[in-house]
């Protein structure tokens, strides 16, 4: 071999190999997403429901306690912390159900294109009955991917 061969087929290898390592990589992170997500919506709404109520309070005591001096900062501070925590509580939310919807329809998606792939290796073999079922049951899989979709842009 060449030296211009072996340099190509090390960097082919080597290519390779990180889109192996990146490939992992997904598969690890949409398990995670799959796993967690409705998980951390549900805590992250607890967490901002229950800030957000502590924030309303400490801002209704607000104007009866002001005048104290050192209570009225921490009870001001209250109010100020628990309205952030609920903001930034409610963005988690907002990321983890994204996430969530996303891989739905990712998943939803490989079904689809896994069914229309076995539709038409069906009906180059002639088993033209069950391609047309495989090929329902692609564009079921594919109308309910684009819901998905559809959902994550609301």
């Amino acid at each position: 071999m060449g030296f211009f061969s072996t340099l190509g087929s090390r960097i082919t290898g080597a290519v390779h190999s990180i889109g192996q390592k990146v490939k992992g990589a997904v598969k690890v992170g949409r398990k995670f997403v799959h796993d967690h997500a409705a998980q951390i919506e549900r805590v992250s709404k607890t967490i901002g429901d229950v800030a957000g109520v502590v924030g309303n309070v400490a801002s209704a005591a607000l104007p009866f306690v002001a005048a104290v001096p050192g209570v009225g900062e921490v009870v001001g501070g209250l109010a100020a912390g628990g309205k952030a925590v609920e903001a930034g509580a409610r963005w988690v939310q907002k990321g983890a159900g994204t996430a969530r919807k996303a891989e739905a329809a990712l998943t939803s998606g490989e079904e689809a294109y896994r069914h229309g792939r076995s539709a038409l290796d069906r009906a180059r073999h002639g088993q033209l009955v069950s391609a047309y079922k495989e090929g329902k049951q692609a564009y079921a899989g594919a109308k309910k991917t684009r819901k998905e979709i559809e959902a994550i842009r609301k």
